[in-house]
């Protein structure tokens, strides 16, 4: 028996009574709860008491609400979704970095890919040659600027669908990334180290970074798109 509207409604509110703030995940959870619902109201169980029976078995216990006319609630304990908000964020973290690897084989068996990272990595030589290392260093340091900036434009257009995990994990894992690249430059000594070694410092970063831009925005494009998917499944 599928839900009607206002009860697909229920569980997402129920949800984020419990704090799933995470629309990513709490899709996913909205998911699994309207189609284990559905499954019980078919073998003659009622919406509520299907609710009661899926509260519990995410490890939360029902409690007594005193003077409330309520005996029991879903909405009091809610210990079993933060463990499994724990351990979900844990297992993203894991699954985003398995699909990076995966992502930088496919980027490197591509022969398209290749010759344009090939490409790329000449004109940046030839820059780096013509240019005065002053510039060029700020024409390189300019290139995770935008990277960032890609980034940030990717939370915008997710905005209206609050906060995302998957998005947070791309950004966190990217920005260390670049932390780690970059930091072994002494941003405050900048002008007092030769500007040829900084300049070829940056355009050995920067070679290597874009590659890791790409992978890791290819991760973040499919892994937004499946989310979106199961997301349109409930708004239309």
């Amino acid at each position: 028996m599928k839900l009607t509207k206002e009860q697909i409604t229920y569980i997402d509110d129920y949800l984020k009574h419990h704090k799933v703030k995470y629309w990513d995940i709490r899709i996913e959870l909205l998911d699994h709860i309207v189609t284990t619902v559905e499954e019980k109201l078919d073998k003659g169980i009622s919406f509520d008491d299907a609710m009661i029976e899926v509260h519990k078995s995410f490890g939360n216990s029902m409690k007594m609400l005193w003077n409330s006319g309520v005996e029991y609630s879903i909405f009091v304990n809610s210990e079993g979704y933060k463990r499994l908000l724990e351990d979900k964020i844990k297992n993203l973290h894991k699954n985003y970095r398995r699909l990076v690897k995966q992502e930088f084989i496919t980027f490197f068996k591509s022969l398209n890919l290749l010759i344009i990272y090939s490409v790329l990595i000449v004109v940046f030589i030839i820059l780096y040659q013509i240019l005065p290392s002053k510039i060029f260093s700020i024409l390189a340091f300019s290139v995770p600027v935008f990277q960032l900036i890609f980034l940030l434009l990717n939370w915008y257009k997710t905005r209206s669908l609050k906060k995302s995990a998957i998005l947070e994990i791309a950004f966190s894992q990217y920005s260390f990334s670049i932390f780690i690249l970059y930091n072994f430059i002494n941003f405050f000594n900048f002008f007092d180290i030769d500007k040829s070694k900084i300049a070829l410092f940056l355009l050995i970063v920067t070679v290597i970074q874009m590659p890791i831009t790409y992978v890791n925005s290819e991760v973040f494009e499919k892994q937004m798109f499946e989310i979106k998917t199961t997301y349109n499944k409930f708004i239309k």
